[in-house]
């Protein structure tokens, strides 16, 4: 793209030529090493975009949540966009790998917070997961930051034969020739960086609402368990070995709440209305016991 640009050498001191080097030196910057990259990265997006819708369905069928599937979705976005950015921005090797490994630690971390607990054998624990994926996308950030400020530094620097021009002069015939200074490649820089950081703090505040949303499911769980056992003492004093299973069925032994009840009457020398069976009332079945609405095996008074 060439720009003739009249007053250049009255405006920077420099001749057209130079100008117009510059603009082309900035604007067409080497992207066919980027090609095969890209592609890979374009196959791991929608790979990570597949998963993420999955176990955001999951995470709604499962625990009945929708946080959990907007948590997935977000940190599987956040990954994909931050990919993205790093591949628009560098060529570099080590961006590529940083964003797609901690892409998949994200994917298993997510897999692992979603797994029930029996089926958690061989995943490593959830800080080490959470810091081993942060690590992994700060260090493409900062890698990101680095190599591409360098990057176009040393094109900025130098025109097409090799020689340094300031970068006062690049923005001035930059902007004598009606262009942006975003030619200038600083503007894809703040930009790339932004959103790499962005996605990075998106990504963390998405794992914290991940594991904040497990937290809570656990103490719910917890919770459970705790008035189940309170529930199954309370009936094992009450009905002397009585329990409670796991759906919250009682469980009792043949003839238990009849022997107990006949064992009261028993115990007094006159037994009161309240313990002595009227006709046609079943033996042994206080007022208390027969409110529970479990049939026994029972004698009719004659």
């Amino acid at each position: 793209m060439d720009h003739v640009i009249p007053d250049v050498e009255r405006t920077t001191g420099q001749n057209d030529t130079v100008a117009r080097v510059d603009i082309q030196v900035v604007e067409k910057r080497p992207l066919a090493p980027l090609f095969w990259w890209r592609m890979v990265t374009l196959f791991f997006a929608f790979s990570f975009l597949v998963i993420g819708a999955s176990l955001g369905c999951a995470a709604v069928s499962k625990f009945h949540s929708a946080r959990n599937a907007v948590a997935s979705a977000l940190t599987i976005g956040t990954v994909v966009s931050m990919e993205f950015s790093g591949l628009q921005a560098t060529n570099s090797l080590l961006v590529t790998a940083c964003f797609l490994i901690a892409g998949i630690m994200a994917i298993f971390m997510i897999d692992y917070c979603m797994r029930p607990r029996n089926l958690r054998a061989g995943f490593i624990g959830h800080s080490t997961m959470l810091i081993v994926c942060m690590a992994l996308l700060l260090a493409a950030v900062i890698a990101e930051t680095v190599i591409w400020s360098t990057r176009v530094a040393k094109i900025n620097a130098l025109d097409l034969d090799g020689n340094p021009i300031s970068q006062s002069i690049i923005d001035q015939a930059a902007a004598s020739a009606g262009v942006s200074k975003a030619l200038s490649g600083f503007y894809y820089v703040r930009l790339t960086v932004a959103f790499a950081w962005i996605g990075w703090w998106l990504s963390f505040i998405a794992c914290a609402v991940i594991f904040a949303t497990n937290m809570e499911a656990r103490q719910l769980l917890q919770a459970e368990k705790e008035e189940r056992q309170r529930e199954a003492d309370l009936y094992r004093s009450r009905f002397g070995g009585d329990t409670l299973t796991g759906d919250g069925s009682l469980i009792h032994k043949q003839g238990k709440l009849g022997s107990y009840g006949k064992e009261k009457s028993e115990g007094s020398a006159e037994p009161s209305s309240s313990t002595t069976p009227k006709a046609g009332q079943i033996e042994g079945i206080t007022e208390t016991t027969r409110n529970t609405g479990i049939d026994e095996e029972h004698h009719i008074r004659n």
